[in-house]
């Protein structure tokens, strides 16, 4: 049984009264929470359902008091929800895995200011994705537009534009023919940017990796804009993001094993500024394949907030209630940067002891709210670089975390449930 939970956490004597609403189901670190514009309603998936079948339901709750509002099914199409992506107008995407093998199925509904889903509108898709020998997971990143009419996704080997209001794919723009595609030559990552309406995909290539930048207009149009060649001795761990200026012309990466931040001309290709941020940087090449560098461009601050969140179990592995981590199980350590794009020098940086479960800023850049993977939340002033410690879990795995800024909530999610914190 999974529970909604507000407070229960320890170290500070203002939380909210501790109150729970029980949701059937489980947790995965892949189930994240999304807010409605207004911060007044969130949203989750379960990965598995009560019984222990695969998960199939969404559902939206107030985020003052932790009051479950509504669900929605996912079925026929979709199994095992992991990524939730919601548009400004508050039109929600919910990847998942298909009923039918080796394809990734989506789900297509509009989310009313009650909380309730508009099912007469509920519209659903399915896209083949390729499969390597062994391989378990699916591609789950999806970009929306902000008026919430288009979204783009990924399937390793193509780029697809399907329109959200019939889940009718627009274009198919196909990059690697099946025949060649492989461990060493797919597209491993997608980052969409609703306010440029910019698309950046990582494509590995014979052990090399090319961003492939791409426009949408408003009209739903995809431009190929450029391809920009990275240097040959830099890794992109899997997982990993870009981060385009707001204007689009410009876009940010970050190599996991040299930690190497890059800037590039979105129309020309051109390289802008590199430097090192040795905080970054992992010796273990291998392990630098895996673990991902998520970059988040702040408008207000002008500045680049650099995640690397150390360990993290590979999408679509379950964390049991009351796991517990081995002995002698090494964790690598999580770390920030942030980065001011006004001096391009490293304005705060923080290592934590341990792995991270997500980053989260303030609209205005002068806050970042960090969690680990064993329950602990710091709040990190930009400004003086330093980092207060707010609260503490009993929790054994923390999965992600997520900040509603207007309502001045952040949620925590672990596989027993999730927990609200005021951050006012």
């Amino acid at each position: 049984m999974l529970l909604l939970l507000v407070g229960g956490w320890h170290g500070r004597a203002d939380d909210s009264p501790e109150k729970s609403t029980q949701i059937p189901g489980e947790l995965s670190e892949v189930n994240n929470v999304v807010f409605t514009q207004d911060g007044k309603l969130g949203l989750v998936a379960s990965y598995f359902e009560q019984d222990g079948q695969g998960g199939h339901s969404i559902y939206s709750f107030d985020t003052t008091t932790g009051t479950l509002l509504s669900s929605v099914d996912t079925f026929p199409a979709g199994i095992y929800p992991t990524k939730l992506t919601l548009s400004q107008n508050n039109t929600l995407i919910v990847s998942a895995k298909a009923t039918v093998k080796d394809q990734a199925a989506f789900l297509i509904v509009p989310v009313r200011n009650d909380g309730s889903f508009d099912s007469a509108k509920k519209v659903s898709l399915s896209i083949s994705v390729p499969i390597i020998k062994d391989e378990k997971t699916l591609p789950d990143d999806v970009g929306i537009t902000a008026d919430g009419k288009y979204a783009v996704y990924s399937n390793k080997i193509s780029l697809f534009v399907f329109s959200t209001a019939t889940g009718q794919i627009l274009k198919t723009e196909r990059i690697i023919s099946e025949s060649d595609f492989g461990p060493d030559n797919l597209i491993q990552g997608l980052t969409f940017d609703p306010i440029s309406n910019r698309i950046a995909l990582i494509k590995r290539e014979a052990g090399t990796y090319q961003l492939l930048i791409y426009s949408l207009s408003e009209s739903g149009k995809l431009r190929f804009e450029t391809r920009i060649r990275l240097f040959n001795t830099e890794v992109i761990g899997e997982g990993s993001s870009v981060a385009f200026h707001p204007t689009g012309t410009q876009v940010y990466v970050v190599s996991s094993n040299l930690g190497l931040l890059s800037g590039y001309d979105t129309v020309t290709g051109k390289s802008l500024f590199y430097f090192k941020i040795a905080e970054l940087a992992d010796t273990d090449e291998e392990a630098a394949r895996e673990l991902p560098v998520n970059i988040q461009f702040n408008v207000k601050s002008n500045s680049l907030f650099i995640q690397k969140p150390g360990h993290i179990q590979k999408p679509g592995h379950i964390q049991k209630p009351g796991h517990i981590q081995k002995p002698g199980h090494i964790q690598k350590p999580g770390h920030l940067s942030i980065v001011s794009m006004r001096s391009f020098s490293v304005i705060a940086s923080k290592d934590f002891d341990d792995s991270l479960a997500g980053v989260e800023m303030t609209t205005d850049g002068a806050t970042a709210f960090v969690g680990t993977v064993t329950g602990k939340l710091f709040k990190l002033d930009v400004a003086n670089n330093t980092t207060e410690s707010l609260l503490e879990t009993d929790l054994i795995d923390v999965l992600r975390l997520a900040l509603s800024e207007k309502s001045g909530r952040i949620v925590v999610t672990n596989p027993q449930g999730i927990e609200l914190i005021t951050t006012k």
